[in-house]
Parts: C-alpha cells; structure tokens; sequence
C-alpha cells in the first residue's frame, strides 16, 4: 500500500508501459496502484503515448501537461491526507486526459459533461475542461471529493441518498478551504433570500448532467452533511455514512434471500435504520432541522433561533 518513490517529481511516459515501470519500480513493499496504472494504460494506450507520471504518496498522477501532473501530485497527497484524518486511507490513480472526449471515453458509461472530476472505482478521471477553470483552491476542493468517493466506494453502492453521497464528499472536499459558506453555497443562498428555500433534501435526479438546480443540490448536501457535523460532530457524521454502507449490505442481502427487490429506494439505501442509530432522528425531522439552520449557515439574518437550536458558523466551511 505504501509508495515506491514518493517524491512527486513527473518523468515522462515512453514506450506507454515502460516508461510508468521505469519511473515507479523500485525496491520496497508491493504497491497496489502500480497495477491498476498498468491495467487503465492497456485500456487506452493511444491516450497515453506522450503522458507524464507523478507518485506521490498515496496517489499516481498519469497524463498531461507535465508540470500540471506534477502539481496535482502534490493537490492529491494533501487531498488523501484529508480523506485519510476524516475517513481513511485512500490509494488512487488519477488520470488526466488531454481533452474532454478522452474524459468521456474514460469515465463511459458516466457522463463527465458540467464536471471538473468523476470519480470511478480507485480511479479519479480528471475533464480537462472543467478543470481548467478552477482556482486552486477549488482544484483541492474537487481533488478532495473525488478521493472521498474512491474511499467511500461510492461507485459501488448507488444505492445510498445522493445528498448523503455527495454532500459528505464536499464536507470533506472543503474543510480547510476557509470558504464562507455563502459564498460555496451562492446559488442556495440567493433562492433562500428572494423566499425560495427548499422543502426537502436533494433527490438522486437532481445531481444529474443538465439538472436546472446542479448546483444548488450540491451546495444543499454540502450543507445538510455540515449541519449534522455541527451539531452531533463531525464522528457521527462518518458514523451515518457508515451505518447506512452497513444497513445497505444488509437489505440487499434480505433482498437476494428473498429472491426479489423491494423497489423502494428508502428500503435498499438503509438511510432510516441509520439515521436512527446514529443520530435518533428520521430523515423528516432531520429535513426539517437542517431547513430551519440555512438562513444561519448561509448568514442570511433571520428572526432569533429556540435556545436549544445548534449553532452552526456561518463563516467557517
């Protein structure tokens, strides 16, 4: 699990397969991403063919342009280093294409249109586009999310509510960041002061490509995962995900069993039983508590908050 050269240093990519083994193989213990490397490069070997390689400590950075290998080398051991203090450990490789159509090639059959970064099963795919767009901070904000994805195997268990999903992923994705939370969330924030607040949290089909409220349904999980962390701890939150990963297995076991599925999408996630276990609450109550924080968390003043309501920082991510 540990590197093989951990310096972040990129060298380039000749012959497809022998310039990654020149640049990583070494003595030490086996390295689980070097395989996986190989294994995507025999994938697409025409993508690759003047590609750079970066090892950091966690991570190997595979495409172009060289020095942005190298810099997201760097983003993405700080980025596991995050993952690992909140989560755990988390190896990936991340690949960056020299366009978009190489993107969506790589990422078939998901869609990468709208997205700086996707995230597939110890992979993170990088669309070169989006990307480009982003500050650095905003690149260490989306490196840091997709790696969560990759620890929390979100590619394999799509059963789970997308707010929970997603909305963990950008809690870890902006700690540290020192972004106000209304500037993270300020499409959420103009609905909430012109009276247009959401009614509930966000559903699965709101997070898709093209979806009129993208934005605001991630900036919504955002801040339905931040509420729960700044009011029962940040602990319970990562309790939550796991117990629903937990009760997930669970029913889709009954499931087989019973030699049939129950069709009900809150049935296959485990959402209820969890948020039961963890926090003693329905997803109803816990909707309407984090509906009643948002003027708050997005600093939007309100009429004065019951004594007994947790306070959540407006300012802090």
């Amino acid at each position: 699990m540990r590197a093989l050269g951990r310096g972040a240093a990129a060298a380039p990519l000749c012959g497809l397969l022998c310039g990654l083994l020149c640049a990583l193989t070494g003595a030490g213990p086996p390295d689980r991403l070097l395989p996986e490397a190989r294994a995507i490069i025999r994938e697409h070997p025409g993508m690759w063919a003047q590609a750079s390689v970066a090892r950091g400590e966690h991570t190997i950075v595979v495409g172009g342009p060289r020095r942005l290998v190298a810099d997201l080398s760097v983003l993405a051991d700080r980025a596991s280093r995050t993952v690992a203090r909140v989560w755990g450990p988390v190896d990936a490789v991340v690949l960056v294409p020299g366009t978009a159509e190489q993107a969506a090639a790589l990422a078939a059959p998901a869609r990468v249109e709208g997205l700086a970064a996707l995230a597939g099963v110890g992979r993170v795919i990088i669309e070169p586009d989006g990307f480009a767009r982003l500050t650095r901070t905003g690149r260490q904000v989306v490196l840091t999310h997709e790696l969560v994805h990759v620890a929390t195997g979100a590619a394999l268990t799509g059963d789970l509510p997308a707010w929970l999903v997603e909305g963990f992923a950008d809690y870890v994705g902006y700690l540290g960041s020192g972004l106000p939370a209304r500037t993270v969330a300020a499409e959420l924030a103009a609905e909430v002061r012109a009276g247009s607040a959401p009614r509930e949290l966000p559903e699965r089909a709101d997070f898709r490509a093209g979806s009129a409220r993208l934005a605001q349904a991630y900036e919504e999980a955002w801040l339905a995962c931040r509420y729960i962390a700044g009011r029962f701890g940040e602990r319970k939150l990562v309790e939550l995900y796991r117990a629903a990963l937990r009760y997930q297995d669970t029913l889709r076991y009954q499931d087989t069993l019973r030699h049939h599925d129950t069709g009900r999408q809150e049935d296959r996630a485990g959402i209820a039983p969890a948020l039961r276990e963890t926090l003693g609450m329905t997803q109803a109550e816990l909707t309407r508590d984090w509906l009643a924080s948002l003027p708050e968390q997005l600093g939007i003043p309100t009429a004065p908050l019951p004594r007994d309501h947790a306070r959540i920082p407006a300012s802090g991510p």
